[in-house]
């Protein structure tokens, strides 16, 4: 559903330096994007590294949790999930998670995604383009409405 190419990709890799640095560096450490782009990739080579790679993972575990809590009645593919808006909520999700001090912006986004997640629990929006319960089951039958206009005095 959601990798972390997808993540940086939308966010940045330089935001994402500077959620680690707050987070996890001590005084005089600095995180650098070969820190993170390593930890992402599962290539850790140091005991900084990993703590990325672990905090990443934590924070990605606990919003595929909460994601999955809101779609797990659906039956989807992963590529019909993918294509969805469900990675995009997850995203600002993520985001939040990671940010050690989140703005009244991230909090929005974050409330946002969670109200449409609540939507499509409910079926207030569609998970995918095809939703077999929205097909009309009967059709729509029209008549030539009958005009009672006298053309002719007019």
């Amino acid at each position: 559903m959601l990798t972390a190419h997808r993540f940086i990709d939308k966010v940045g890799i330089n935001l994402l330096v500077q959620y680690a640095s707050g987070r996890l560096a001590t005084p005089g450490q600095y995180i650098t994007v070969q820190d993170i782009q390593l930890a992402l990739t599962d290539q850790a080579q140091t005991e900084l590294q990993e703590s990325i790679a672990n905090w990443y993972q934590v924070s990605l575990m606990h919003v595929q949790s909460i994601v999955t809590g809101y779609i797990s009645r659906f039956s989807v593919t992963s590529e019909e999930l993918s294509q969805s808006l469900v990675p995009g909520l997850a995203i600002d999700l993520l985001q939040y998670e990671l940010c050690p001090n989140p703005s009244e912006e991230l909090i929005r986004r974050r409330d946002y995604a969670t109200a449409r997640l609540k939507d499509i629990e409910k079926g207030v929006i569609k998970l995918t383009e095809h939703d077999p319960a929205r097909v009309p089951t009967t059709g729509l039958k029209t008549v030539r409405a009958g005009s009672r206009f006298d053309w002719g005095g007019y």
